[in-house]
């Protein structure tokens, strides 16, 4: 304070001569410091009005989601989202004309890692489940009364494999959501392992049967 003035003082070491630096406001050098008019000092408050602005901003972040992991723990899973339980289940994933020569390129009890709208699933889900077959073509019948399928001979390496993964979900009645990805089918998703990275659509999502 400077009386009823209020002033800034500024390092003039760190400025040389305040003149150079702010030739529109009145500077004056004072031993080693430049002193600048109150006209200076309210723009320089506005930073600080704005780091306060900011910190309310990240208090408030922090509550709601101090508030919404307090809502998760009580069973919500999200807006008007109640989580019904938490059973395992199964997911069908279906691959049509992979050209691969390894028949046995997924195997039961491997992990897939899931990627589902360019976000990752982790930990990787179990393969339960694999079911291949060559693809196939359609063609007339020779009484051209119905439809007859062959394999592609110009696709010999080509085969249509459906894949079946499990992992825990949170049942809501939306449906199921797996680490907060809803599984639905139609879902375009991706498999993935040391050999393969694959693109696969979702066929089926059911509650897994409880092994014998």
């Amino acid at each position: 304070m400077c009386g009823s003035r209020v002033c800034v003082y500024l390092f003039a070491d760190t400025f040389g001569q305040g003149s150079s630096y702010f030739p529109q406001y009145d500077l004056i050098a004072q031993n080693d410091r430049v002193r600048i008019t109150k006209e200076v000092y309210t723009v320089a408050l506005l930073p600080r009005a704005r780091a306060n602005f900011i910190d309310f901003t990240a208090i408030a972040l922090l509550c709601a989601a101090g508030l919404g992991f307090s809502l998760a723990k009580a069973g919500h899973a999200g807006v008007n989202q109640v989580i019904q339980g938490t059973p395992d289940v199964e997911i069908d994933v279906y691959i049509t004309g992979l050209k691969t020569k390894d028949l046995d390129l997924f195997k039961v009890g491997e992990p897939s890692s899931i990627t589902i709208r360019n976000q990752p699933v982790k930990p990787p889900m179990t393969i339960t489940k694999v079911e291949h077959n060559p693809k196939q073509v359609a063609f007339l019948s020779s009484d051209g009364k119905k439809a007859v399928a062959f394999d592609d001979p110009a696709n010999p390496i080509a085969h249509d494999f459906t894949i079946t993964v499990k992992d825990n979900a949170e049942e809501t009645a939306d449906g199921y959501v797996i680490r907060g990805n809803k599984i639905k089918v139609g879902n375009q998703i991706e498999l993935e392992a040391k050999k393969y990275r694959v693109q696969g659509v979702v066929v089926d999502v059911r509650v897994a049967q409880p092994t014998k």
